[in-house]
């Protein structure tokens, strides 16, 4: 059996588990998740900052070549060659 089989097998009796089954399940995916660095919880700030780069982004607002070229110099970092 593979793990996908092994996967779906299990995850088409999870609706028949108790409730308090389910949140031990719930509770160990989320600490699999932690220790593996598979899931990454946005903090507001974080999430404030993407959605304006994204509004920025549909309304053309983009940085200029000298603005790239500076962020570029500050840091060390040649232009292309991150």
């Amino acid at each position: 059996m593979t793990k996908q089989d092994l996967a779906d097998a299990i995850l088409s009796r999870i609706s028949d588990w108790p409730d308090d089954a389910l949140s031990e399940l719930f509770e160990a995916m989320g600490k699999i998740e932690e220790g593996h660095g598979i899931y990454y919880e946005l903090s507001p700030e974080e999430r404030a900052d993407i959605e304006r780069g994204l509004a920025d982004a549909e309304a053309g607002r983009f940085a200029t070549d000298e603005e790239v070229a500076a962020v570029f110099a500050r840091f060390g970092t040649r232009q292309g060659k991150v």
